[in-house]
């Protein structure tokens, strides 16, 4: 809007008589702007045997913010599968602390199948910049572990 106009209307709205009144020297003007977002699901799915498994790289070329709406983790391993007690872990970084979001139990030297589903009804923001990963080293025995992972970015245009 040019100028001449935001004063004309001003004058309008405000009802002033020009005849008896000045019209003020600053006017306020707000800006208003809009936020668009890009959103896409995508579908993430990857198969690994033994060390760290990344869901997500830590993507400098994503602008936006990734929420992860869901995570199906499965692991198939014979009974001479050595690694460690414990549990198989899905690691995001939220607010600078890395947090589990899911986990699958593990047992040292037992035959396992098994496979978790988990759906967040308010998905989990993540910070930008960081990685999705799951942490599972063994030395002996054969272990199969695969994740498929829905997330989108929402991306201020």
């Amino acid at each position: 809007m040019v100028n001449s106009q935001i004063v004309a209307e001003t004058v309008n709205a405000l009802k002033i008589d020009l005849n008896t009144e000045q019209v003020p020297a600053a006017i306020p003007v707000v800006e208003v702007g809009l936020k668009c977002s890009k959103t896409a699901e995508i579908f993430s799915t990857v198969n690994v045997a033994t060390g760290t498994s990344t869901l997500l790289a830590s993507a400098d070329n994503i602008r936006g913010d990734v929420y992860v709406t869901s995570i199906q983790f499965g692991v198939i391993k014979d009974a001479t599968c050595d690694v460690a007690t414990g549990s198989l872990p899905i690691t995001v970084t939220i607010g600078g602390i890395n947090k589990v979001i899911a986990y699958i139990p593990i047992i040292t030297l037992t035959a396992q199948n098994i496979v978790i589903s988990c759906s967040f009804p308010h998905p989990i923001k993540i910070d930008r910049k960081t990685a999705i990963t799951s942490v599972g080293t063994f030395t002996a025995g054969v272990m199969i572990r695969t994740y498929v992972m829905t997330y989108y970015i929402d991306e201020v245009l």
